[in-house]
């Protein structure tokens, strides 16, 4: 009974893509939109401070509020923390996302909501990074605006569905995770400062100011990913138009223009190509699979050789 393995899987599906490799560079700021962890908040409260990094403190306070420093004691923090904002330092003293506080306009009965918050980029000990599906979702809708899904009747499911975006390259730091696509400067991890944002909104419990500060990925921040989509036709009666490298390549010289992360409104996220390679996802399992089964067959050959052989007479 013949069994198979997730690997055998893979190739099984590889065989059907094709793939193209993308070199870029942000040529506008990534601006980071993920609420602030714990460490998220420490490191900002860190940048707004400009303090030596040698110092690890963690910010304690007691219940009215009062900063309380544990060892080593550092006056270089106390003093910068005392030079923090209003809203800074309310900041530093949550673990939220954002905060509200109602602000009193001279002359008006309606209070207006001040909202506040500090938002990231995704980070780990590699290095701010950026997920798959960010991608995706522009190339999703650059495909969109130029109708290739109406277009290419089922293509949608080839490249959305059965769509992959790994990272590639110097991009590719965890291979145990190929979805998270690494940001890189000169072959080390992105250099991230702040951004401080802000807009207003009039929402049904009154006007909001919203203001935080965001995580960047500055200009000149590099990345590489690979797109694997799916090319072939299902079913013998029925011709599908398949999504081509072409039509891949046409959808990312939309995609460029939408740009990636947050404030994209504000045409953030901007990037350019470095380079771009079109190949066939399934020249690489082929060589592979033609490896194995010169291997079996080199097997099965010894095995037939040996069972060919008279037996041995016995000795006299």
């Amino acid at each position: 009974m013949p069994r198979y393995t997730h690997e055998d899987f893979v190739r099984m599906l590889e065989k059907d893509r094709e793939k193209i490799i993308i070199r870029a560079v942000f040529v506008r700021d990534h601006i980071g939109g993920v609420p602030a962890t714990e460490r998220g908040l420490h490191d900002f409260i860190a940048h707004q401070m400009k303090i030596d990094p040698r110092f690890d403190i963690k910010p304690k306070y007691d219940r009215f509020g009062r900063l309380l420093l544990g060892k080593p004691t550092s006056q270089e923090f106390v003093d910068a923390f005392n030079r923090l904002s209003e809203d800074e330092l309310e900041v530093s003293r949550i673990d939220e996302d954002k905060i509200e506080k109602a602000v009193a306009r001279p002359g008006e009965e309606l209070v207006e909501t001040k909202v506040y918050g500090v938002k990231c980029i995704r980070c780990d000990e590699f290095g701010p990074f950026m997920l798959d599906h960010m991608i995706k979702a522009a190339f999703k809708c650059a495909a969109t605006r130029i109708n290739l899904y109406t277009e290419r009747s089922g293509s949608k499911g080839d490249v959305q569905e059965l769509g992959t975006v790994m990272a590639h390259g110097d991009s590719l730091q965890n291979p145990e995770r190929p979805w998270q696509i690494y940001l890189r400067k000169d072959g080390k991890p992105a250099v991230t400062g702040y951004t401080r944002l802000q807009g207003r909104v009039t929402t049904a419990q009154g006007s909001r100011s919203i203001q935080y500060d965001a995580e960047t990925a500055f200009e000149g921040t590099e990345f590489s990913f690979e797109f694997r989509w799916l090319r072939t036709k299902m079913g013998s009666g029925w011709v599908r138009k398949v999504a081509r490298a072409a039509d891949i390549l046409n959808v990312f010289s939309k995609a460029w223009e939408i740009g990636l992360g947050s404030a994209r409104s504000m045409s953030y996220g901007r990037w350019h190509f470095i380079e771009a390679i079109t190949e066939d996802a399934s020249k690489e399992r082929d060589a592979a699979d033609q490896a194995a089964e010169a291997a079996e067959q080199k097997k099965a050959s010894k095995k037939s050789k040996k069972a060919a052989q008279p037996p041995a007479e016995p000795a006299a």
